[in-house]
């Protein structure tokens, strides 16, 4: 079930209308190609760089993805990919698909990693 997902990293400097917007773009995506849907948000420390760290400013804070959309999945190869590795799969060239196959506990996981500018690609092709 985990073995193919859209992973969709919002634009830490987007409006929050912006990265809902390209939420509900990418959850349309996922849906359409029959992928699990899960949000990789920035590292507290990127978003709010102070000491006050009390309250998560990441999307998936605000928005409560349903179970038909993740299937249960967490965000995939945490052991081998961090937020940089995946932001550096959204830098390479946006003319190749951006499909990484990475082992998560033994298994490959087809990982489809969409940004904002990814997500709107997407739907203008």
């Amino acid at each position: 079930v985990c073995d193919d997902i859209l992973l969709f990293v919002p634009d830490i400097h987007g409006s929050l209308g912006s990265q809902l917007n390209d939420y509900i773009l990418a959850a349309t995506l996922a849906t359409f190609r029959n992928k699990a849907m899960v949000i990789l948000d920035a590292p507290q420390e990127l978003i709010c760089p102070t000491e006050d760290k009390v309250y998560p400013l990441g999307l998936s804070s605000i928005v409560k993805s349903p179970t038909w959309l993740t299937r249960g999945c967490a965000v995939p190869c945490q052991a081998t990919h961090g937020y940089s590795d995946w932001g550096g799969v959204l830098q390479s060239d946006l003319n190749v698909d951006p499909v990484t196959v990475c082992e998560n506990d033994g298994r490959r996981v087809n990982v489809f990693v969409v940004g904002g500018d990814e997500i709107h690609g997407v739907f203008e092709k």
